[in-house]
């Protein structure tokens, strides 16, 4: 009798998904933003999440609680120690929602045990820390998404189609609001440690300086703490749905509406900054696409393009940094000019 030989996924019996198709996920750092994206990725038919690890004792115990309750089962594994979880080879991808000073570290310590990273927004404290986690994620060959559901959910989608698409006609002035910068560099009164099962103070802290306990920190208020923040609280609110490029649009005779994306390169990865522009040229409203570094990169990102259909290839253009400095220096120069003869009133 000849042996039968399946070439597609299949279901099990009851319906469920097979268990050689599902995602089974572990989480790292689970507060109240993470139960939320948590109970997102369990509604999935295709997610099984096994394992939590978190700090804190009475985290690890609220969702393991609510893990639990969903399947029907208690087989959540907890854990103090997040190499414990990203060591268990059952496990290919993470969910990670610390605090912002250990997103970059452990997205890259999940990277190198060879899972794929689902992180809160920002993926870094710095530019460097954001550097490190591309370069990694690339090395090894995983998956990476950041939370940055503004750029993603359907109602902004809808916002960014109907100005793209050319509806809302040709928009002059964006306002947009933020926190207003601020940086904290005291440090809250010294409480005594709990013992560590119940808050493992060092873990919480991770690569951020250390400092003295107190319960507000763990509590959630660590925002706006120069040590545990994203700088001034600016990429608390960036990390929402900002992409570094510049927009110039420009109505020119009988060319219309004429509409020029820029993208500023300076290291890490090129296949992120070609594929923002081959979004961005999408838009029936975009002409031409920019990539902007210094000389070296620039090589770099014309010979990872030469692949890329010919159509966006003709769009692309190069504009070497050095270059875009000295226009930035003439111009200040001419508005200045044109301010000192009183012909506009203008600021620059």
């Amino acid at each position: 009798m000849l042996p039968t030989i399946i070439l597609c996924p299949v279901r099990a019996q009851d319906g469920a998904v097979a268990s050689s198709e599902r995602i089974v996920l572990g989480a790292i750092g689970i507060g109240p933003r993470g139960r939320h994206v948590l109970k997102c990725m369990m509604d999935e038919e295709d997610v099984q999440f096994v394992a939590i690890c978190d700090a804190q004792r009475n985290r690890r115990e609220a969702v393991k609680a609510t893990a639990d309750a969903h399947y029907g089962n208690k087989d959540c594994a907890v854990y103090r120690d997040m190499h414990e979880l990203l060591a268990r080879p059952d496990i290919d991808a993470v969910l990670i929602a610390t605090g912002d000073r250990w997103h970059a570290l452990a997205s890259i310590l999940a990277a190198k045990a060879g899972k794929d990273v689902y992180s809160e927004k920002p993926c870094g404290i710095t530019m460097e820390d954001c550097k490190q986690l591309a370069d990694t994620v690339k090395r090894y060959g995983r998956v990476f998404q950041a939370g940055t559901q503004r750029r993603s959910i359907a109602n902004f989608q809808f916002a960014v189609n109907l100005v793209q698409s050319g509806k809302l006609g040709n928009l002059h002035t964006l306002r947009a609001s933020s926190y207003r910068p601020k940086n904290n560099f005291d440090w809250l009164p010294a409480q005594s440690e709990p013992p560590r099962d119940e808050c493992d103070w060092d873990r919480w802290l991770g690569p951020a300086p250390w400092r003295p306990y107190n319960r507000a920190y763990v509590e959630g208020r660590w925002r706006g703490y120069f040590d545990f923040d994203s700088g001034a609280t600016i990429l608390d609110w960036v990390g929402h749905g900002a992409r570094v490029d510049n927009v110039w649009r420009a109505r020119i005779g009988n060319l219309g509406l004429v509409t020029y994306v820029f993208e500023v390169h300076k290291t890490g990865s090129i296949d992120s900054l070609l594929l923002n522009l081959q979004k961005a040229k999408s838009s029936p409203t975009v002409q031409k696409v920019i990539a902007v570094s210094n000389e070296e990169q620039l090589e770099k990102v014309k010979r990872e393009s030469e692949g890329l259909p010919e159509e966006f290839r003709r769009a692309l253009g190069f504009w070497p940094v050095t270059e875009v400095q000295k226009v930035g220096q003439n111009l200040q120069s001419a508005m200045s000019v044109i301010d000192k003869l009183g012909l506009v009133q203008i600021s620059f």
